[in-house]
């Protein structure tokens, strides 16, 4: 799965692309924080991956659906409901590799009709 990668630090690259050595996604980072002046960075891509500080306001979901974006990653530990990665002491090596782990398992499941491990649905 195509997928631009939001507010990357060296170290969430670093994590991100040994965890995706066995997914096989195409990651594509960008420093930049998602937010309505940068969704358009997003074209082209089936996925995003943005971290907790990003704002996933209207404006940016909207961007992100005319962007053709199918699926929203989200580097956190928790908030309320939106969990995709679990959280342990974020910056150990292996709280690290197991966020970008279950961030990339949760992209290739997504990608091939699969569960996804954490699941969010609007109510």
């Amino acid at each position: 799965m195509k997928t631009a990668v939001f507010s990357t630090k060296p170290y969430d690259q670093e994590f991100l692309e040994h965890a995706n050595e066995q997914e096989g996604n195409e990651l594509i980072f960008f420093e930049a924080r998602l937010s309505s002046l940068t969704v358009k960075l997003a074209e082209g891509f089936d996925s995003v991956c943005v971290f907790v500080n990003d704002p996933l306001d209207a404006s940016v979901l909207i961007g992100l659906k005319k962007a053709g974006v199918k699926h929203i990653s989200l580097r956190c530990a928790r908030f309320n409901n939106v969990i995709i990665t679990g959280h342990q002491a974020y910056f150990t090596k292996e709280a690290l590799t197991r966020i970008a782990q279950t961030t990339l398992i949760n992209l290739s499941a997504f990608a091939k009709g699969e569960e996804l491990i954490n699941r969010v649905t609007a109510s």
